[in-house]
């Protein structure tokens, strides 16, 4: 039987991996009727038929609904929270370290006051945020410039997910620490494909 800790921990790191994965069905819907060449086209639609699947069993096991289409703010959500300026999140470069510090309501990692954060919920707010800045991104894009940057955003997104892949993986147990092991091999394929 697995504590109850340790299934909690598996529901937030499963929540906050789902948004990634949404993230990356909805851009790949978003630009699939964009894009001019046969083969990025393809990729796009083999996107969002792999990533599916994932992020169904994301969901599963975080507890939360999954939608397979796309609200009207192009978030896959109803509703549509965004971290508004002043709301309490700064970020600084810096600060005598190497890297970047990030202070949400006051706390900043290692502070113990940091444990009363939701953080599936700030990562979610970020989510629907990149998500957002990346549909308008694309679309200012010119014809003959579209499928060049959707790929490019394509490859960033898929080396981002590798390495939150690969240090959430040692966080995880059981049937979702299965998954992203299972995850890591879709998008190293992914990756070498883009």
């Amino acid at each position: 039987q697995t504590a109850p800790n340790t299934t909690n921990a598996n529901q937030q790191l499963a929540e906050c991996l789902y948004y990634g994965c949404r993230n990356e069905v909805e851009i790949s819907k978003f630009a699939e009727g964009r894009l001019k060449s046969t083969e990025a086209r393809a990729f796009a639609a083999k996107m969002v038929k792999h990533h599916q699947v994932d992020c169904e069993k994301l969901a599963r096991i975080a507890g939360i609904a999954h939608s397979d289409t796309t609200s009207s703010n192009g978030t896959g959500e109803s509703r549509q929270e965004s971290v508004k300026p002043g709301a309490g999140i700064n970020v600084e470069v810096g600060g005598g370290r190497p890297g970047v510090d990030v202070t949400v309501g006051g706390a900043r990692p290692g502070d113990s006051s940091r444990t009363g954060i939701d953080w599936a919920t700030v990562h979610r707010q970020l989510a629907n945020e990149c998500l957002r800045s990346g549909m308008e991104e694309l679309e200012q894009k010119k014809a003959g410039q579209f499928d060049a940057s959707d790929i490019g955003m394509q490859i960033g997104e898929h080396m981002k997910m590798q390495t939150e892949l690969k240090v959430l993986s040692n966080y995880a147990t059981g049937e979702l620490k299965e998954q992203l092991e299972q995850c890591k091999q879709k998008v190293a394929t992914h990756l070498k494909e883009a």
